[in-house]
Order: C-alpha cells, then structure tokens, then sequence
C-alpha cells in the first residue's frame, strides 16, 4: 500500500481550526443546554459534564483531522491528572486558542500571548481563592449536576451506605444483574502462579486457618519448601506461600498435589513491578508477620512452620484474593494512614502540583487494599448497549466524589473576578444549573488548556498522511 503524504498550509490549518472549535463550541452548549445525547442502537441515554472524553472521541472519530485529535488529548491529558478538569480543559480551549492562532496569525505572538497568559493566571489565582471543604450533602448535590444519572448516583449511594467513610468503592462490570456487593476484608489484587493456574480449575477457593509465608525473592528448589509441604501435610492445615516466583517443576508438583488432594499449599506470585514492588510488604503487615528476604542471605529454607502466623480466613476470586483476620485491623490502619500521608506529601512536593498517573495508581491500590470494608459496583449486562457508558460514568463519579471530599469546592456564584476570561467561562457552567465545581479540576483544566493552545497556534504546517 502506497502512502500519500499532503502538505496542510498554515493559512488553512488556521480556517479549518477556526471551523473546528465553531463545531465544538455548539457541541458544548447542547451539553450545557441537556440537548446533546448517546445513542447505541436502541439504546438512548442524555450525556453529562463527566462524559466528555466519550464525547471527544466520539467528534474525532467522525470528523477526523489534526484538530480534533488536539483536542480529545487536551481533554484526555486534563482528566488524567484531575477527574472532572477535561470538560474545563475544553471549554477553555475553545476560547484561548482562537487568541493564540490570530496573535499568531498577526506575527504579534510573544508579547500578546504573555499578556494574555498573565491574565488568565491572575484571575485563575483569583478563583481559587474562593475553593472551601464542603460536607457530604453538598458534594453529593454538585455531583448530581455534573453527572445527571440517577441510576449511578443511587449506585453511588448504597455503595457509600455499605463502605462507610472509610470503605473503598469499586467498579467492574457482570454478565449478570448490576448490583452492589460489600465485601470484608483486605483485598489484594494478586493470583496464584500461572502454573499452577493453568492446571487448578476453580470459581473460589476459601482457606480457613491458613498458615502464611512471605519470601522477598524466587523459590528455585523444592527443598527449600519442604518442611512447609511436610508440616501442612501432617497437620492437615492449608498454606499459601507468597514469593517473587517459583521453578516450573514446584508450581507444577503443588498444584498436582492440591487437585489429589494430598496438601494444600497454594504458590502466589507477587511481581516486582511498580505496583507489586512494595505489595510484599503491604501483605506482611496485614498478615501480622515478617518477610524472609533472599536478598539480605536469609534462607527461605530455614522458614520455622510454628512460627508462621495463622489467618481466619484467605479467599482467592480470579482476579485477586482477601484476605479476612481480626488482628489485622489496628495494623492495617495505621499502615493505611502513613500511605495517605505519603500520598499528600508527594502532592504537595510536585513540582507540578500533581502525583504522576503511574504513582496515584500505585498509592491508591496500595491505601484500597489497606481498607477492610469495600463495596464492589457491578455494572450489568441488563442494561445492554449501555454498559460501557454506565460503567465509565460510575468509574468517574467515584472518582469525582473522592476529589471533592478531599480538596472541595468552589462556589462560582460567590466569585468576583473581575475577569472577562473567567466572567464567561463561570457564567456558561451557572447558566446551565452548576453552581459549584472542583478547584483542582478548574486549575488543571486551564493549564491543560493554555499548554495545548500554545503548542498548536505556533504549528508552522501539518503532514497529512493518506492511502494513495
């Protein structure tokens, strides 16, 4: 296949940019106006503010171009650092890039561009300034407006009456019912060895009294486990032995020996990757025991099977395992909190004012498995077509939910900015019934905005690239 490539001009990249926000632009006041809707066969649902990246994706997908992959990323950057920033990011864009591309346009883009930056800043350092904490009941109702799903925020409201304050939600999707589950216990998303996967066939397998051991390293010969097999053998008491890895030959020996029945003690493997790198230790300290470390010349074979600790109860799903014990509360707890204070402490550090993607995932999986009450949203096939919208509405909500309950709100009615930037973005949001928004997501957001516009208005030409 021969590729074609074409030479777009600055002069109309500049006019079919000008038409593309003219289109988005409408697009974001039928959101606004509750005018806009999804529609997957028969299937029709109103979109909301917390749609919008399924909204991006949607307009590039059917007006392709340079623009319109600008700004699905200037939305998908946005929301990957602050949920609820990319429709801001948008709205936002719409306005400053049409600046940036006539300053441009004009050869006058150093000093208008920076005064402009200024501007926007000073009246954005303004609008923060009226962010304060609010209670759950307020929270709630900004987030009503901003989703505009009474099915999720129902979900979300059983959800946080099973979890409690300090419950994690969570949300996945079933082939059955959508329904909302609260499961007790610390939750680790690791599984059994793949060997011992591949000829072990089971929906749940539940341990009770199960002793426990912890290697920080990889488990070569069968000799350095024996005495554990031997022991859980003749005492009849199940054990799962987590380790960085195991030889092929071991993997295979227990899993025969679990399916005859003979012993049960179940391999686990913990990655060292960047969220198993400290799992290890976050499964210690819930088990109430220490870890035998290859690493600092400790022998794994010198592992003492009385001194193992014992847990109540350890259930492995096929996708992670829980692990149930009432002596773990208090040191889980405390665990939980040096995490969330590690977390704020690199928050505040960032020089840019944001934790990487990869580092909130890690400490928010690390703090979720720490937490002893979840509550599992699962987003059911009986809603057909809709699944996949429902699903990512009610992933966002929560995340929205959790963003508002730490950092607060602003109440844009009380703003006095003095801003014509800011006049019009705060008026178009209240306009539509949305009194109060996220302070992060509204920083992020502009950030977003000013950076992406930036970088398109100084594009010098664009290749494009075609199936000759």
């Amino acid at each position: 296949m021969m590729i074609k490539n074409d030479i777009i001009k600055k002069d109309d990249f500049r006019l079919a940019s000008l038409e593309t926000v003219k289109q988005v632009k409408n697009l974001l006041t039928k959101l606004l106006d509750s005018k806009l809707v999804f529609k997957y066969n028969n299937s029709v649902d109103n979109a909301s503010l917390i749609d919008i990246l399924r909204i991006c994706k949607e307009y590039s997908n059917k007006n392709p171009g340079a623009l319109s992959n600008v700004i699905l990323n200037t939305v998908y950057d946005s929301e990957k650092l602050v949920p609820g920033s990319g429709f801001i990011a948008l709205l936002a864009f719409c306005e400053i890039f049409p600046k940036y591309l006539k300053h441009c346009y004009l050869n006058n883009i150093a000093a208008d561009s920076n005064s402009l930056e200024c501007n926007i800043y000073d009246g954005l350092n303004n609008i923060l300034k009226y962010s304060r904490r609010v209670n759950s009941k307020t929270a709630f109702n900004a987030i009503r407006k901003l989703v505009r799903d009474d099915e999720i925020l129902a979900l979300l409201k059983e959800a946080l009456s099973l979890s409690g304050s300090s419950g994690n939600i969570e949300i996945s999707k079933t082939e059955n019912e959508t329904t909302v589950e609260k499961n007790i216990g610390y939750r680790f998303y690791v599984k059994p060895d793949v060997i011992f996967l591949s000829s072990v066939n089971y929906k749940s397998i539940s341990l009770i009294d199960c002793k426990i051991a912890i290697v920080d390293g990889f488990i070569e010969n069968f000799s350095e486990i024996s005495s554990i097999v031997e022991h859980a053998h003749k005492e009849l008491k199940p054990c799962v032995i987590f380790a960085r890895g195991f030889n092929e030959e071991i993997a295979a020996s227990l899993s025969a020996n679990y399916n005859a029945k003979i012993v049960t003690v179940i391999p686990v493997t913990v990655n060292f990757d960047e969220i198993g790198a400290n799992q290890l230790v976050d499964i210690a300290i819930c088990c109430g025991t220490d870890i035998i470390s290859s690493l600092k010349g400790e022998q794994i074979s010198k592992l003492s099977w009385q001194n193992l600790p014992v847990i109540e109860n350890i259930v492995f799903d096929r996708k992670f395992l829980n692990i149930q014990n009432t002596t773990s509360i208090e040191r889980c707890t405390r665990q939980k909190q040096r995490l969330l204070e590690k977390l704020y402490e690199e928050q505040t550090k960032s020089s840019n004012d944001e934790v990487s993607n990869m580092q909130q995932k890690i400490f928010n999986e690390r703090i979720n498995s720490m937490t002893a009450v979840s509550t599992n949203i699962k987003i059911g096939k009986n809603l057909k077509n809709l699944q996949g919208l429902k699903y990512d509405r009610a992933c966002k909500t929560i995340e929205l939910f959790n963003e508002i309950s730490r950092w607060g709100l602003i109440d844009l009615k009380a703003c006095k900015t003095n801003n014509a930037f800011f006049e019009k973005i705060t008026s178009k949001i209240i306009d539509s019934q949305i009194d109060y928004f996220p302070p992060r997501a509204i920083a992020a957001g502009i950030k977003v905005a000013i950076s992406n516009s930036k970088n398109m208005s100084s594009v010098g030409a664009w290749i494009k690239n075609e199936a000759a």
